[in-house]
């Protein structure tokens, strides 16, 4: 089990103030993982700290923004060939374009202020493991060229340039990426908003808000916020709040993280420390090193975490769904047979049906909402949040994107999300399945774990 963020390397942080009386501020920021730290700094740099919060109700980075993997990259809904079919070619060239600025975005952020967070700017690889999951990323890799987009595809031999396994045949390139350590990031973002003046109160739980004419009540268990504007940046965590509820579900994936490997070790791997890697299945694993040359390594059957009564997510691991992530690890890597797992974490995001984020203002333009990154909330909730905040000082309407409203598809509610939910993977697991048995691996015979990872 690991409760605390597994990224954290020391002792908790000794700057948590919990609001203890009434206060009035020009803006609340409900949140306090990469959205809504980024909404609150990118206003405080645009219109000065002075009248600016943000609520957290654990502590800073506690959700999904201090417990992913830290890897940052390009991408949104699914395939870049299949967004053409659904959203038309300009459309998709839109999306996906605005995911690449995404990560320009970010890491500029990081390298100028500078964020200490242990950055890595490199690569990111989508890999294929079947002969039918090769001919899909050509196809997606050939979309993508005629887009305009710098992606290269990489045949095996170019491919083991990156990564010494049998188990890949074929690879999309992703020229600028990177990753972090994410807890540390976030806690930087922190620090360098109560620099600014940002007043930050963590331990603070939102229980209700009421609109009022002339103002927003919002509150807490000890004491309210008067505020003229709210920005709700609570991800996963909304529909314990009341918010969009049946339209955005919290779900969890694992992940662990080895402990450090010996250069015997790495070398056996032949990972490029600049890479991070993510397979081409339905229900897919993602992987990469640390500067300490740990392996992080995640995936699993996603499932869905509703929040407690308390409104906070359980992040008790499951010991069967470590041991099939252990064992879809020495899948691709069998050389680590005897290294010892360190950690094993599960972290929770927050999805929608039509797996499209939120970012809109509601029917009380006061009132705006950003979240249900549906995996892909690094870069975009970082740069997000300086649209968002860009967006709200100049008065200008966010409607570019499929993305820019306030709200999402209904799913199944209450007692049928679940079972639905787990009849939807058990689907997905089963095809995945099938593709190996069709197709084998790179090697050409099917690999003996087949249950899979997000």
């Amino acid at each position: 089990m690991c409760e605390q963020s597994p990224w954290q390397t020391g002792p908790a942080s000794d700057t948590i103030t919990a609001l203890n009386r009434d206060q009035v501020f020009d803006v609340v920021v409900v949140g306090g993982g990469f959205t809504g730290l980024s909404i609150a700094y990118h206003l405080a740099k645009l219109k000065g700290a002075e009248g600016i919060a943000l609520v957290e109700a654990a502590e800073i980075g506690s959700g999904a923004s201090g417990r992913n993997s830290g890897m940052i990259g390009p991408g949104i809904w699914g395939t870049y060939d299949r967004m053409e079919k659904k959203f038309g070619p300009d459309m998709a060239q839109a999306m996906f374009a605005h995911t690449e600025s995404a990560v320009r975005i970010a890491i500029d952020w990081i390298q100028a202020e500078p964020l200490p967070c242990d950055l890595v700017v490199g690569k990111q690889i989508k890999v294929a493991i079947t002969e039918a999951h090769q001919e899909k990323l050509a196809r997606e890799v050939s979309a993508l060229q005629r887009a305009g987009f710098a992606i290269r595809g990489l045949e095996k031999r170019e491919l083991q340039h990156h990564i010494r396994t049998d188990r890949y045949r074929y690879g999309l390139e992703y020229a600028q990426s990177a990753t972090v350590n994410p807890l540390a990031l976030a806690q930087a973002l922190k620090h360098q908003l109560i620099a600014m003046g940002v007043q930050v109160f963590e331990h603070t739980p939102v229980t209700h808000i009421q609109s009022h004419t002339q103002q927003l009540m919002i509150k807490t268990p000890k004491a309210s916020l008067c505020a003229k504007n709210l920005f709700i940046a609570a991800n996963g965590f909304m529909p314990a709040m009341g918010i969009l509820k049946n339209r955005v579900f919290p779900i969890s994936t694992h992940l662990l993280r080895t402990q450090p490997l010996t250069n015997t070790e790495l070398a056996s791997l032949g990972i490029n420390s600049h890479c991070a890697f993510i397979d081409t299945r339905r229900i897919f694993n993602f992987f990469r090193l640390t500067p300490d040359n740990r392996l992080v390594f995640g995936g699993g059957k996603p499932v869905l975490n509703p929040a407690n009564s308390n409104g906070r997510f359980e992040h008790h691991t499951d010991k069967c769904a470590g041991q099939v992530l252990h064992r879809e690890l020495l899948d691709v890597f069998p050389t680590l047979a005897d290294v010892p797992i360190e950690t094993l974490w599960r972290g929770t995001m927050g999805f929608t049906i039509d797996n499209l984020p939120i970012l809109g203002a509601t029917a009380d333009p006061r009132i705006f909402l950003a979240g249900a990154w549906c995996g892909h909330g690094l870069a975009l909730s970082l740069a997000n949040g300086k649209h968002i905040a860009q967006a709200w000082i100049n008065n200008e309407p966010m409607t570019s994107m499929p993305w820019h409203r306030a709200s999402a598809p209904l799913m199944p509610p209450g007692a049928l999300l679940a079972p639905s939910l787990a009849a939807y993977i058990s689907t997905l697991s089963l095809a995945d399945r099938w593709d190996l048995f069709k197709g084998g691996s790179a090697g050409g015979a099917p690999h003996q774990t087949q249950v899979v990872g997000k």
